[in-house]
């Protein structure tokens, strides 16, 4: 999945994020596992990210002619060292920070981001996609879009390709799609429903 989501990032600058894909797939790969579904998504999403990270940074060494080899070199060090001083600072937060992760930890430490990774797995790895979109659920319907997202974008080259002057050429779905993340959660935004139920 890294190539396509590079394609992606190198033509947009958007970064389409597998994070709720990777939950999906292993909930139905994995059902009622919800650690098994924490590693999954660990490993497909960072590894993901990490290498989109990793290969903008050598692009924009390739622009600075700074030799590949050096910028590899200089990216693995940095990579040991970040990865030591995280796992030394994570350690004495342990210790040295009372309540961590808690709702009563001081200066706000109370860990949201884990939080969240916490609860996918459990809806994800131990509900499971079944119940949300499975025969009869309350959101079936909605397995339709991972269809219309893979089909669109072949619709719209199709037509784009007719004419060199045709606006649809300038159409990127990914954007379009990928811009659907950032309308806040629970709010009735560009909703037909919230006309049709007001």
């Amino acid at each position: 999945m890294f190539v396509p989501v590079g394609i992606v990032m190198a033509i947009t600058n958007q970064h389409s994020s597998l994070y709720l894909i990777c939950q999906l797939i292993c909930g139905v790969v994995f059902p009622g596992r919800p650690v098994a579904n924490m590693v999954f998504v660990t490993y497909c999403y960072i590894s993901s990210a990490q290498g989109i990270k990793f290969s903008s940074d050598l692009k924009l060494g390739h622009y600075m002619k700074i030799p590949p080899k050096l910028l590899f070199v200089v990216q693995m060090v940095a990579t040991l060292v970040s990865s030591v001083t995280q796992i030394g600072v994570l350690n004495w937060m342990f210790v040295k920070i009372p309540g961590i992760c808690t709702p009563e930890a001081i200066n706000g430490f109370t860990c949201p981001i884990a939080k969240v990774h916490f609860n996918g797995s459990i809806l994800w790895g131990v509900v499971g996609p079944l119940r949300f979109f499975g025969e009869g659920a309350l959101y079936r319907h909605l397995i339709w879009a991972f269809l219309v997202g893979a089909i669109a974008p072949i619709g719209i080259w199709l037509v784009g390709r007719r004419s060199k002057n045709s606006v649809f050429r300038k159409v990127n779905l990914p954007v379009i799609f990928g811009s659907l993340s950032w309308i806040p959660p629970a709010v009735r935004y560009f909703s037909l429903q919230s006309k049709v139920g007001d």
